[in-house]
């Protein structure tokens, strides 16, 4: 169902923005309602001007951020652009002059007070600007908000379109004592004593099609038992709708789904998907099976524990090996900044968990699911080549 997977993978349907999808959707809603109502617990918003599923993860992920956003800076920028639409009217013009001064005098950090004179701080305040255009809840009438970094005396001319109040998810109980994330997911999760089956059921169905894998660690045990008890069940929905073949492990749970289907998934079609794949494959074939306590690779729970160094000489080993086929960006990567992009990704895909203090890295399931390498006539180098070059 197309209709229901657009609803998961975006923000909300703009009226204005798409006419024929926002009229698609609606009449195709009753076909997908239950599912989201009963199994999801999710919230469907539906008015004249817009369609928006409140969409709650089954537990928090580093990936589930704002992906232009890499400070937290940035988000508190957007929470003040929120309280600035707050007071406006649906149609109502504003100048960026009045944001940023409405900003500055708004900011509470008083330690790190606002000063628009910092480059870094207007690009920052850019980001969230063009954002929270994308997103459609302000338009440029006239002017380019990119002048800003260059000049304070740029103006933009903005129209508020009055979807702000809409922005942010409704909430059961006042959060303005939340002070992390685990704060909103014990309001989410433990709300209601007396249906901890269906909360269950709920969070369970969210990491499932909202993560890339569901593991049975980290106090979600009961979580991946859940699963394989209602196989079936959950089975049947995944296929009826979202086109999807639900893989259990013993460690581990996940949704394979049709080419074509989804955003942002594993495999995909940029370069750095090829190289995790190619990492993946190394992994398979040169860490040994054998592990024990006396290992400096250990297995604990389905992950296999080694050191940070291992795991960048074989980042390292795949570009020595492979590199001939990847892309121009990739082949003239430094090596220091390959291994961080690689550790990103896979980290987002749940394919790895770094520890920085003790400097290990825990492979995890996910990863043995996945390899990839060229084929037999691929003319690149061989290891033989490469540790002939080496000496």
């Amino acid at each position: 169902m197309k209709e229901l997977i657009y609803l998961l993978e975006n923000k909300w349907v703009i009226r204005d923005k798409d006419k024929d999808l926002y009229y698609i959707i609606k009449d195709r809603i009753k076909d997908f309602r239950d599912f989201i109502k009963d199994k999801l617990g999710y919230q469907l918003i539906i008015t004249s001007d817009f369609i928006k599923l409140e969409k709650i993860p089954g537990k928090a992920e580093a990936w589930m951020g704002i992906e232009d956003f890499d400070s937290s800076v940035e988000y508190a920028l957007l929470c003040l652009v929120l309280m600035f639409l707050e007071d406006k009217e649906k149609g109502e013009q504003f100048v960026l002059s009045q944001l940023t001064d409405y900003i500055q005098t708004q900011w509470l950090d008083k330690d790190e007070p606002i000063d628009w004179t910092k480059y870094d701080l207007r690009k920052r305040f850019i980001k969230v600007l063009k954002y929270c255009t994308d997103i459609y809840l302000i338009k440029s009438n006239d002017g380019n908000e990119m002048f800003f970094a260059d000049s304070l005396d740029a103006e933009v001319l903005y129209e508020n379109i009055g979807m702000s109040k809409y922005m942010v998810n409704r909430f059961w109980d006042d959060i303005s004592g939340f002070s992390t994330y685990k704060d909103f997911e014990d309001n989410e999760y433990n709300r209601f004593e007396e249906d901890k089956g269906i909360i269950r059921k709920n969070r369970v169905y969210r990491s499932l099609i909202m993560s890339p894998v569901v593991y049975k660690y980290e106090g979600y045990e009961n979580d991946l038992i859940y699963i394989k008890n209602y196989r079936s069940m959950l089975e049947n929905d995944i296929t009826k709708y979202i086109e999807g073949n639900l893989h259990i492990h013993k460690n581990s749970a996940m949704i394979l789904l049709p080419n074509g289907s989804y955003k942002d998934v594993f495999p995909n079609n940029k370069n750095i998907s090829d190289i995790i794949l190619q990492i993946c494959y190394l992994i398979r074939n040169e860490l040994p099976e054998d592990y024990n306590a006396n290992s400096e690779n250990i297995i604990i729970d389905g992950r296999i524990d080694i050191p940070l160094e291992k795991f960048q000489e074989l980042i390292k080993k795949c570009r020595e090996l492979y590199y001939d086929g990847w892309s121009k960006n990739f082949r003239e990567m430094s090596i220091n900044k390959l291994i961080d992009e690689v550790i990103f990704e896979m980290k987002n895909f749940q394919m790895i968990e770094v520890d920085k203090i003790n400097d290990r890295v825990y492979i995890l399931p996910l990863t043995g699911k996945f390899i990839g390498k060229y084929p037999k006539d691929y003319k690149g180098r061989s290891e033989e080549d490469v540790k002939m070059e080496n000496e």
